[in-house]
C-alpha cells in the first residue's frame, strides 16, 4: 500500500441493533480517537442507524457508509452503500442479489462461527463454505470480536485456498472502544476509493 492509503472499519453496531453506543457517540469517537478515514454503520437488519449516521457526515472528516448486516437463512452478509433495507430470512444468495440490485457490495462476515453470545440478542453466524459458490465482493478475514482469532485463520486459509475473495478487516464493534481494531486498509481516504479497493482486490485484512 502506498504512503497515502487510508483505514476503514465496515461493521460497526450502535443501539439501533444489538450495539451500546449511540450513532453520535460512535461517530464522536471515531473523530476524536481513530485514524480511520472511512466507517460502515452496519445495525443488525436495519439501516435506520446508518441513515442517522449520514445526516451527520457533513459535521466529520471521514467517510460514512450506509450498511446493514443482514441475517440471511444460511449466515449473516455485510450489504455497503444501501439505499434501502434488505430484510433478513432470505437465501445467502437471494439476499447477494437484493444487495447488489441496489449497486451495493455484499461482504461475508465472520466466515466459520455460529456462537450464541448470552449478553446479545443476535446470534453470531457465518456463511461458511458458501463463499466457494456465490458471488460475494469480499470476506471478513480478520474481525476483531474477542475469541475468534482460530475462526478468522480458518476464514482467511479457507478463502486462500478455495476462493481469493478481496480480505477485509473489521472490529464488529458493539462498544466504541472496540472500533478500529480491526480494519481494512486501502489505496487512498474516499469511500469511493475505498469501494474501488475492493472491486479490484487491492485492500488488505488487519
Amino acid at each position: 500500500m502506498s504512503p497515502s492509503s487510508g483505514k476503514a472499519d465496515l461493521h460497526i453496531h450502535t443501539c439501533y441493533s444489538d450495539g451500546h453506543p449511540t450513532v453520535r457517540a460512535v461517530l464522536d469517537h471515531v473523530a476524536r480517537r481513530s485514524r480511520l478515514q472511512v466507517i460502515a454503520i452496519t445495525d443488525h437488519d436495519t439501516i435506520e442507524g446508518a441513515l442517522e449516521a449520514r445526516i451527520h457526515q457533513h459535521r466529520y472528516s471521514f467517510a460514512i457508509i450506509v450498511g446493514e448486516e443482514v441475517s440471511s437463512r444460511d449466515g449473516h452478509i455485510l450489504g455497503l452503500f444501501l439505499e434501502r433495507r434488505i430484510p433478513p430470512g432470505l437465501s445467502a444468495a437471494e439476499t447477494i442479489v437484493a444487495i447488489h440490485e441496489q449497486n451495493g457490495l455484499a461482504i461475508a462476515a465472520h466466515l466459520f462461527i455460529d456462537w450464541p453470545f448470552p449478553s446479545q440478542r443476535i446470534m453470531m453466524q457465518g456463511v461458511g463454505r458458501r463463499i466457494s459458490t456465490l458471488p460475494f465482493d469480499g470476506v471478513e478475514v480478520d474481525n476483531s470480536t474477542p475469541f475468534l482469532r482460530p475462526a478468522n485463520f480458518r476464514a482467511r486459509h479457507y478463502n486462500r485456498a478455495f476462493r481469493q475473495l478481496p480480505e477485509i478487516g473489521n472490529s464488529d464493534a458493539h462498544i466504541v472502544e472496540a472500533i478500529g481494531k480491526g480494519y481494512t486498509r486501502f489505496s487512498g481516504t474516499t469511500a469511493a476509493d475505498l469501494r474501488l479497493a475492493i472491486e479490484s482486490g487491492a485492500c488488505s485484512a488487519h
